[in-house]
């Protein structure tokens, strides 16, 4: 992760537009909006997540922030693979860090959970979101 990310104990920009559209992100939610990780809730970031929210940025850098945002919130298979992308290099960390088989299939059996979570409004199963999960964890 060469990407520099700070961190604001704020809502981003766009929060009023997603629950305008109907997302309800739930108690702990974090955003990456640019370089910027808004975390309201002062959840804990650690190494697994932080490399989650830098994949956003890099993918938000790549489209520009506000196409990239548009486009996350109208389309849902283009949410579903870049969050499917960033819990992939969420895991891919975890991995690296937990060489415990049964800890790493805990852990993404829980942020599999996240993706399948109404925070995103898929419809994935979960058994599917470990599977991309961890095809985008290579």
């Amino acid at each position: 992760m060469s990407r520099q990310m700070t961190i604001a104990m704020d809502y981003p920009p766009n929060f009023a537009d997603l629950i305008a559209a109907g997302f309800e992100p739930g108690k702990g939610a974090i955003f990456t909006y640019g370089d910027v990780i808004y975390n309201p809730d002062q959840v804990e970031i650690d190494g697994a997540l932080l490399a989650h929210e830098t994949r956003h940025a890099e993918q938000q850098a790549e489209m520009g922030i506000p196409e990239w945002w548009e486009r996350w919130k109208l389309d849902p298979a283009f949410r579903a693979e870049q969050e499917a992308q960033g819990y992939g290099r969420q895991y891919h960390y975890a991995c690296a860090v937990h060489k415990d088989r049964n800890a790493r299939a805990r852990y993404l059996w829980i942020i599999a959970g996240h993706l399948t979570s109404g925070m995103y409004k898929l419809t994935m199963s979960r058994s599917d979101a470990t599977a991309a999960i961890i095809k985008r964890s290579k």
